[in-house]
């Protein structure tokens, strides 16, 4: 785990509305991060538009950029499945076409589309389920704005099979990270009581940065196309239970910088 997603990570689990310097000097200390190298971490994520300073005085302040609660918020889509009850087999679909000279603009459509868990039926045709409650629309405006595609909603007039959707979003590979997730969660819950405050501030970040990208391939799609056995939910139930009780473990520790 690199040093600025370590920094990351403690920024947005913690959600302090700002951070000091002496806030986050406190709370590398558990990953042997270096006073430089926090500082130029820092830079980075400034310069990459992930966080933002405010100054008082001589004294600098860092706190969530935009872009960063954006991010924040697609990433907590993992932790709860839509309702698809009443579904009515509607679509989205994202048409682009983009010429070879401009494979930037490509990158950033396709990776733009996988962060919102569209994939591709056929090449310049992506598709998800259609469910109003994820807006999808106002989040996917942008990546249109040099003209190479645009957005519609469908009814499919062939049905798109369960087999389609299993190999386009990958499910077999998918639900095997899951289960992968859940077994890494049930060792390390076994070892709970023997951390102390600190060392636990270090496994709820390590940890949950195995398990996080795991959730976040999950596509969240209606449940007549997912495996019988299909783990998400599960998943999500015990990380929901280790990540409360690492979290309560770990509070000594990190309540510190709000009572400072």
């Amino acid at each position: 785990m690199k040093e600025g997603e370590i920094i990351q990570g403690l920024m947005l689990s913690l959600s302090k509305k700002q951070y000091s310097i002496n806030d986050l000097l406190y709370l590398i200390q558990p990953f042997n991060i270096s006073p430089s190298s926090l500082r130029t971490n820092l830079w980075r994520l400034i310069k990459k538009n992930f966080l933002k300073t405010i100054r008082q005085g001589k004294k600098a302040y860092y706190s969530l950029s935009a872009k960063a609660k954006i991010i924040s918020k697609n990433v907590a889509l993992s932790f709860k499945s839509p309702d698809w009850h009443g579904w009515d087999n509607s679509w989205w679909g994202i048409v682009f076409s983009v010429p070879e000279n401009k494979k930037p603009v490509r990158h950033r459509i396709r990776k733009k589309l996988l962060a919102y868990r569209f994939a591709p039926l056929y090449a310049g045709f992506w598709i998800r389920p259609f469910h109003a409650e994820e807006k999808l629309d106002n989040y996917l405006q942008n990546i249109f704005d040099h003209g190479y595609g645009k957005m519609i909603h469908f009814h499919s007039l062939n049905t798109i099979t369960k087999e389609e959707i299993s190999r386009i979003w990958k499910l077999k590979q998918v639900n095997q990270l899951l289960y992968q997730g859940i077994a890494l969660l049930k060792e390390n819950h076994k070892e709970l009581k023997k951390f102390m405050a600190k060392e636990a501030l270090a496994k709820k970040i390590f940890i949950g940065n195995e398990i996080v990208p795991i959730l976040f391939k999950d596509p969240l799609l209606p449940a007549q196309f997912l495996p019988e056995d299909w783990q998400a939910e599960n998943l999500r139930k015990f990380f929901f239970k280790w990540y409360n009780e690492i979290t309560k473990i770990a509070q000594p520790y990190w309540q510190k910088i709000f009572i400072q």
